[in-house]
């Protein structure tokens, strides 16, 4: 199902598909530290892919970004855990994809500090 779903899936299974990949523990419900920890690999491989260099090792820009993903995340739940629960359901987690330019903004922001 995986690669068939990216590559021709619908945006509904696209998302339902990163759901069940951050659901580490298959809780059915996406903790921040699973989100964080995902945003933290992306931002990583961003890093990683970048073409002008190498994956930074300073402490403070990786503090930085921590810290820039932590308050992302906050932000996303306080917004979209609309059972304030402290988790994203499948209909929170589809609902904050859809409705927030969040996740754009926060790709572009990272991408640029790989730079």
């Amino acid at each position: 199902m995986g690669l068939s779903v990216v590559a021709r899936g619908t945006l509904k299974e696209r998302i339902r598909l990163a759901f069940a990949m951050v659901d580490a523990d298959k809780s059915g419900a996406l903790s921040k530290g699973e989100v964080i920890k995902m945003l933290l690999r992306l931002a990583d491989a961003g890093e990683a892919l970048s073409c002008l260099n190498t994956k930074s090792s300073e402490r403070a820009e990786q503090e930085q970004r921590l810290s820039d993903i932590t308050a992302f995340v906050d932000r996303v739940f306080d917004r979209f855990d609309v059972n304030k629960d402290g988790e994203l359901q499948i209909d929170e987690f589809e609902r904050a994809v859809r409705e927030s330019e969040a996740f754009g903004e926060l790709e572009k922001k990272l991408t640029l500090r790989a730079k």
